[in-house]
């Protein structure tokens, strides 16, 4: 499960204000699932899928939101740590 809130903390600006002070707030909440995949030795990749149902708007449209997301990649290395050696 995933939630998130939004608020809008100053006013809108710029060339297309035209009313004035609008600041806008949303709340959302949703299930989310991830996976990770190993392809071989040195690559994995990961899947995530989401969806919101947004609530308590004020100046925003009522939504409901999906995604997922796929990602692949060879997994970083570890480093040595490099110390001096003292003559």
């Amino acid at each position: 499960m995933v939630a998130y809130g939004y608020q809008q903390l100053s006013c809108d600006s710029g060339t297309g204000d035209r009313v004035g002070c609008f600041k806008s707030s949303v709340y959302g909440v949703g299930p989310q699932i991830g996976y990770v995949l190993l392809l071989d030795e040195h690559y994995h990749a990961y899947f995530n899928a989401k969806a919101y149902v947004e609530f308590g708007e004020h100046n925003r449209p009522q939504v409901r939101t999906s995604g997922s997301r796929w990602r692949s990649r060879r997994p970083r290395r570890k480093r040595r740590s490099r110390r001096r050696r003292r003559p």
